[in-house]
């Protein structure tokens, strides 16, 4: 029909003549007379009806769209009177039910599929008319969705909503599967200490683990089944599920059996277990699972503190006495030092850094852990994951994942996550305690540090270079070491230069070195890859400081990029940041 059209019905009810005039797209102007006997409000309800059927009949349009807008005029007629009204057509919710089969995580946090239906419904269908319970149950059988795991009452329940409100509901669970059993994860054994405990006896930390060739390291026990069968929307059985395995891994120094299950120690050392987990949600929550774990030993080598000067090795080592000015200990392993660490003593490993007496001045790195359980002085600590200093920590720069001190005194602390601390005060010259903690600053510090360590143990290396000739150190190995010594100590023989024991050994050290630096050069060399693309991730975790006793003085903070000073305070306080990301210090229980 032509839209400029004015329609006029000539009832033949009592009542007279409805027109209509378009006034838009969307919009009509209707006239309606009544008579003088038809004025009660259900008789003009009907006539309202009337309007809306002939707008339907001629301009395609479903009477649930039609609304009065309002009442533009009423008058007074010689046979009763007339109105003139304005009728909208109105967006509504429109389409066909909407049936999604989804997966669902079991109560241990296994991912199933189609273990669940939800559904879009909205309050007309596509044709326009208000939707049923029918055509959602026609929906769920074109599916083939096993109607007993279904909840129709709930589908009764959401039609009734959308054809009162007129509006939608969206992902409306209706129907959700039977999950079957699960069976116990896969667990591990160890035949050692894994974890450095809380003691004061540091030294223990390599005794727990020290293991014997041929000794079982390891067991794994293999995940279990469980019993019960399940469904899925579909009714399909579902077998009983088995819990989480993992891979056990033979590292260095070990022998895994054929079956897989338990690891030998193929050599005297430390052991050491290293694992890659995944984080899995659970009906309790986000938990980690493992997915691989790896047991290595390493040979411990033995070495008195007076004896060392540029010690670069492959195995861990187990220091006796203090170090101090001149020292530098570059290991892949874990480094035990049974004394003092001094001014310009260097410490660097791949693995964990224990040293049970009194650290004054020098520096300590490890892409793992570094432990103390004395004071700490003027010393400068880079950790991958935690520093635990069991002692006063006074003017020294720490940097780990998780920091936890007993007293810092005017310490500058970086971490990524969390710091713990008793108590704080300045230092004997006033300077304050500064605490950052953010994964962007951590990985800052952490890529700065791994930089600079790179470049030192480049220019070791280079040094090794000049002495023997670079040809030589790029075919040096294993199975040629010895006789590249011998022929290097017989050509300067030959060319009349004396050389002592002492340069002797020095030098064969020089060459023992060179592998492992080459392998930490490497290490090190990922690790500004890592925490390139780490600096630029956003943390999921919340950071955290902890004064767990009291602070005696102002705390200078920044917690991801907020800064302020905290006054001193008496009682234990967790200083975090709001969902604003502003700082906030409350109660620590």
């Amino acid at each position: 029909m032509n839209p400029s059209k004015k329609l006029v019905n000539k009832s033949s009810k009592p009542g007279g003549d409805i027109s209509i005039s378009p006034k838009g797209e969307n919009d009509w102007e209707v006239c309606i007379l009544f008579s003088s006997v038809e004025a009660s409000e259900q008789r003009m309800l009907e006539r309202l009806r009337e309007a809306k059927d002939l707008i339907v009949r001629d301009y395609n349009v479903s009477v649930e769209r039609l609304e009065l807008l309002e009442v533009l005029n009423r008058s007074q007629t010689t046979e009763g009177f007339e109105v003139t009204i304005s009728i909208g057509k109105i967006d509504l919710p429109q389409g066909k039910p909407e049936i999604l089969v989804k997966s669902r995580r079991s109560p241990a946090g296994q991912l199933l599929k189609n273990m669940a239906v939800e559904l879009n419904l909205f309050h007309l269908d596509e044709s326009g008319k208000p939707v049923t319970v029918k055509q959602v149950i026609s929906q769920l059988e074109s599916k083939e969705i096993d109607l007993q795991v279904c909840d129709l009452g709930i589908v009764q329940n959401a039609v009734n909503e959308v054809n009162k409100y007129r509006n939608s509901i969206q992902k409306l669970q209706i129907a959700s599967g039977v999950f079957p059993d699960e069976g116990t994860n896969a667990e591990m054994k160890l035949g050692f200490a894994a974890a450095q405990e809380e003691t004061d006896d540091l030294s223990g930390h390599f005794e727990s683990r020290k293991v014997k060739k041929g000794d079982l390291i390891c067991q794994k026990i293999p995940p279990g089944s469980g019993h019960k069968p399940g469904k899925d929307v579909f009714g399909n059985r579902i077998e009983p599920l088995e819990g989480f395995d993992f891979n056990l891994l033979g590292g260095v120094g070990t022998k895994l059996s054929g079956d897989r299950l338990e690891l030998f120690a193929d050599t005297d050392g430390v052991a050491r277990v290293s694992q890659i987990t995944a984080k899995v949600k659970t009906t309790d929550g986000e938990r980690q699972i493992p997915q691989s774990v790896s047991v290595s030993v390493k040979q411990v080598v033995n070495v008195k503190a007076e004896s060392v000067s540029n010690l670069v090795l492959e195995d861990s080592v187990e220091i006796d006495g203090s170090i101090g000015r001149g020292v530098a200990v570059t290991t892949q392993g874990e480094v035990l030092l049974k004394g003092n660490m001094g001014s310009g003593a260097v410490v660097r490993a791949i693995e964990d850094v224990v040293i049970t007496g009194e650290v004054d001045g020098g520096e300590i790195s490890s892409d793992s852990s570094i432990y103390s359980n004395h004071n700490v002085r003027d010393t400068r600590i880079t950790a991958g994951f935690d520093v635990n200093l069991s002692g006063v920590v006074e003017g020294s720069r720490i940097t780990g994942e998780a920091v936890k001190l007993i007293e810092s005194r005017g310490a500058h602390i970086i971490a990524g996550s969390r710091v713990e601390i008793m108590r704080v005060r300045n230092d004997s010259k006033g300077q304050q305690t500064r605490i950052q903690v953010g994964n962007k600053r951590f990985c800052t510090n952490k890529l700065n540090e791994s930089k600079k360590a790179v470049a030192e143990l480049s220019g070791s290396l280079m040094k090794i270079c000049d002495l023997f000739g670079t040809d030589t150190i790029l075919r040096l190995d294993r199975t040629n070491a010895q006789y590249i010594f011998l022929q290097y100590l017989k050509k300067i023989r030959l060319e009349g230069k004396s050389v002592s024991k002492k340069a002797v050994n020095s030098m064969r050290s020089l060459l023992d070195g060179v592998k492992p630096l080459k392998t930490i050069i490497a290490k090190r060399s990922e690790e500004i890859e890592k925490y390139k693309k780490k600096a630029a991730e956003v943390s999921d975790t919340r950071p955290q400081i902890a004064i767990t006793e009291q602070a005696y003085d102002p705390i200078e903070i920044i917690v991801n990029e907020k800064a302020a000073t905290i006054k001193p305070f008496s009682r234990p306080v967790i200083i975090t940041t709001t969902d604003d990301g502003d700082i906030k210090a409350s109660p620590f229980r």
